[in-house]
């Protein structure tokens, strides 16, 4: 694998020298959840996890490949995650999970003379950190508690923190719309395909939706 994606950063760097390759910058407003899977016996208890309204912003190229197809990365720092809340016999207990990555997303964009432009490709994440806020409350019990998140994969630490893998593959979808300044709209969703979760039997799965606006300079 790291050999591979070494040939593809080579051959895009390529890309971009001998192309007419344009730069920008985008901030994005998201919605992030998340699905939790345990396996417990022969039974697989699912969870999913509520939206919350996050961020995102990084830097975006566009590279000429042919008239209309461009490949389009972006490296970008966000938040992803989500929450959950449930009562039951006057408790109720609520959970909100913020996690901070550095995203690569590979789009390759079919660009209309319109300006419309829609694409599609993998994605890398790098969970650089991160927390899970847990409150209960009812029956005089008012309670808080912040756990730090830890991606270093180790499931059987011996401490007060979370741990999740660092690494998270995904796929992505884009579509957009670029005007003649520069100035470019966008909606995108993401879905996580790897399991972040380093216990066995167990399976965790960021995914998010994201609007957002950007500029490339120099356009034409």
């Amino acid at each position: 694998m790291k050999k591979l994606l070494f040939t593809f950063f080579i051959a895009a760097a390529s890309l971009a020298v001998n192309a007419q390759a344009t730069f920008g910058i985008h901030a994005n407003g998201i919605l992030s959840s998340a699905k939790a899977e345990e396996k417990e016996g022969n039974t697989t208890v699912s969870t999913k996890f509520d939206s919350r309204f996050s961020w995102k912003a990084g830097v975006v190229a566009d590279m000429p490949i042919s008239e209309n197809i461009s490949f389009m990365p972006q490296l970008n720092l966000l938040s992803k995650g989500g929450k959950m809340s449930q009562s039951e016999s006057g408790f109720s207990s609520s959970m909100e999970m913020r996690f901070t990555y550095l995203e690569l997303p590979l789009n390759f964009v079919y660009n209309h003379t319109s300006g419309l432009f829609i694409g599609a490709g993998p994605s890398l994440s790098y969970g650089i950190g991160g927390e899970a806020e847990v409150s209960l409350s009812g029956g005089g019990i008012n309670e808080s508690e912040t756990v730090k998140i830890k991606f270093d994969g180790d499931d059987e630490a011996n401490d007060d923190k979370a741990h999740l893998k660092a690494l998270e593959l995904g796929a992505n979808v884009i579509a957009g719309y670029r005007l003649s300044n520069g100035l470019f709209f966008n909606v995108q969703y993401n879905h996580g395909l790897s399991n972040i979760d380093p216990a066995e039997g167990s399976s965790f799965k960021n995914k998010y939706f994201g609007f957002g606006i950007g500029y490339f300079f120099s356009a034409k």
